[in-house]
């Protein structure tokens, strides 16, 4: 998207020739105010948001995020603003409660003495390998970040029974964001209680709970009829390639670790 091709179709005043070449990009695509109001979304957005173009337009963007999240998104988008551009890889929650791992690019530009974002979204979910690579680049931002004895302890067993003893584990679609917004604790607290206690992030520790599902079930021989990629899935491995590359880091490891 060309940030100077919508300042010129803006300013001509034809905003339907603007609306209906972008409802075509096959892309997300939405434009903001320096308010964070929802001004423009095309369709690939609301099928990606999940809600209708009515149920965007009009409202704030806070109101699709998390309440512990408006902060941090409050200042993203002061930055935003300050630098002009940003090229990012996050996380949307949708209306059903799924989580995407989104590329995006924005760039702000004035047109007619206010300031527009312009956003252009690409779903990377389907990808394992970027996936994983996203979630622990958070981690190690997240992670220094200090926290009391008492919520700690709090924390630390609905974090267990959450992941343990409930085996959410074996769900392919976990991640820190969906199990932040879950158990209504933030992101930064999981990735520094697992990060100190165990001396990894959180991606590895949710594997080395599948892994070591996956050897109790290999344990018996009723079991043995299974591949072991088809158990590997079931345990919540979501490619084979992240399966092979747990199985390598935690194969000398005593894996007898729990939070």
């Amino acid at each position: 998207m060309n940030p100077s091709l919508i300042e010129q179709i803006l300013q001509s005043g034809d905003e339907s020739l603007l609306i209906d070449a972008l409802q075509h990009i096959p892309a997300a695509v939405e434009i903001k105010n320096e308010s964070m109001k929802n001004l423009f979304i095309n369709r690939f957005g609301c099928e990606l948001m999940g809600y209708q173009q009515t149920d965007i337009i009009g409202k704030n963007s806070l109101s699709f995020i998390p309440p512990s999240y408006h902060q941090e998104f409050k200042e993203s988008t002061k930055k935003l603003f300050s630098d002009k551009k940003s090229k990012r890889i996050t996380r949307l929650l949708d209306s059903d409660g799924s989580v995407h791992i989104i590329m995006s690019n924005i760039n702000v530009s004035r047109v007619n003495g206010t300031e527009y974002s312009y956003h252009v979204w690409f779903d990377i979910t389907d990808f394992p390998e970027i996936f994983d690579l996203t979630r622990q680049k958070t981690e190690l931002n997240e992670s220094r970040k200090p926290i009391s004895g008492k919520l700690r302890s709090m924390y630390r067993d609905m974090m267990f029974k959450y992941l343990v003893t409930d085996e959410n584990f074996k769900d392919g679609h976990l991640s820190l964001l969906n199990m932040s917004v879950h158990l209504n604790i933030p992101q930064k607290y999981i990735s520094h209680i697992i990060n100190t206690e165990l001396g990894i992030g959180f991606c590895d520790y949710v594997n080395y709970l599948r892994l070591r599902h996956f050897n109790e079930i290999k344990l018996h021989s009723e079991n043995n009829i299974y591949t072991r990629e088809s158990i590997a899935e079931k345990c919540g491995f979501s490619s084979h390639a992240t399966f092979y590359r747990a199985q390598k880091k935690f194969q000398n490891q005593d894996l007898s670790f729990s939070l």
